[in-house]
């Protein structure tokens, strides 16, 4: 369980920066976090190993809450993780009753966090937002991600499962 955990923290961490990295579309305002990796570009970010970027960073991400963890910025897994990376994740934690709402109006208004987890979006809403270029393919990252790569070519239910009918993940 703790090795899952890891590997998906280091996910969550590695898409973070990879969507701080993708720039931002016209008439849309990059977070802070976003900015700092866009202007460094990759001489900020190590191709293995802790800490992932040389100079901090800060993201903003967007969480579906459930029972088990009350406040994302206080959980001590995530506490733990900044250290090691140098990626501080400021959370929006909404309440799951109202997620799908708070969710809709940040595509809609392309006020999008960097990480959105717990989405809840459908294989058609991500058809849709990622031709829109709101969602960030990670098929061409998957070299930044070692211990993924390696799950999805020793089980190839786990590359169909998270592909898309365009090809992409």
């Amino acid at each position: 369980m703790k090795k899952w955990l890891s590997m998906f923290l280091a996910a969550v961490m590695l898409c973070g920066v990879l969507a701080g990295c993708g720039g931002t579309q016209s008439g849309s305002t990059p977070a802070s976090g976003a900015q700092s990796a866009s202007a460094a570009g990759d001489s900020n970010v190590n191709a293995e190993g802790f800490p992932i970027v040389n100079e901090p960073i800060t993201l903003r991400g967007m969480v579906a809450l459930n029972a088990n963890v009350k406040d994302w910025n206080e959980h001590p897994a995530l506490k733990r993780m900044e250290e090691l990376t140098g990626i501080h994740i400021e959370w929006e934690c909404v309440p799951d009753a109202g997620f799908t709402e708070k969710r809709n109006l940040a595509f809609a208004s392309d006020d999008l966090p960097d990480i959105i987890l717990r989405a809840k979006i459908s294989p058609q809403e991500e058809m849709k937002y990622a031709a829109n270029g709101q969602l960030v393919a990670l098929d061409e990252y998957l070299d930044y991600a070692p211990n993924l790569s390696a799950l999805i070519e020793q089980d190839g239910a786990i590359r169909k499962g998270i592909t898309m009918p365009d090809g992409h993940i």
